[in-house]
């Protein structure tokens, strides 16, 4: 495999690796924030 073969599949791992950190705090921000959500209603409302 050639120098610029090895680069673009670097490139190309790289960049799933990068898509798959971003569904990742897209799902964490989601996680979060119904978490959240949910036990400021317990704390809230006694529950």
């Amino acid at each position: 495999m050639e120098k610029w073969q090895k680069t673009l599949v670097l490139d190309e791992g790289a960049q799933a690796a990068r898509l798959q950190a971003e569904e990742t705090a897209r799902r964490t921000r989601e996680l979060l924030g119904n978490q959240g959500w949910c036990l400021w209603k317990c704390s809230t409302l006694g529950g």
